[in-house]
């Protein structure tokens, strides 16, 4: 019986999503959780506007909020590039990113084979970078 019921909704699924309305993009909303997501917020949410994210990920830039190797990063150093809005199983907010490329390569510490090419910088909703990640590949400096 359980089998049938299953194979049942399966089934239904193909129509359900035949008559969804795709035009308009989804508000989520968080009920319980402590991120929710107001109209104070800086970084743009439900209604994406990767421009938005961009200026203010260039100001944290600006204030020093992100360091690779204990050097930080100027906003002549970086080429803004994508804006990622990753949706985790643990929450209903996305995790925002802006992957910029280097203007000038960077030196990786103790491996000189191996130069910083971009970063990867994550957003809190209130605009202030939380952590990097960047991308090397070997290559010769510069």
């Amino acid at each position: 019986m359980k089998t049938y019921i299953a194979i049942l909704l399966l089934l239904s699924v193909p129509f359900a999503a035949a008559g969804a309305d795709c035009t308009h993009v989804a508000r989520l909303t968080s009920p319980g959780d402590d991120r929710k997501v107001t109209g104070n917020s800086v970084v743009p949410y439900p209604d994406i506007d990767p421009a938005q994210v961009i200026k203010v990920y260039l100001e944290a830039v600006g204030r020093g909020e992100l360091v690779i190797f204990e050097k930080a990063v100027t906003r002549s150093m970086l080429k803004p590039e994508r804006v990622e809005y990753v949706y985790t199983l643990d929450s209903r907010l996305p995790r925002i990113s802006v992957f910029s490329t280097l203007t000038v390569s960077l030196p990786f510490p103790d491996m000189p084979d191996l130069q910083v090419q971009g970063v990867t910088g994550f957003l809190d909703w209130k605009g202030r970078i939380t952590d990097s990640t960047v991308h090397c590949q070997p290559g010769i400096p510069g």
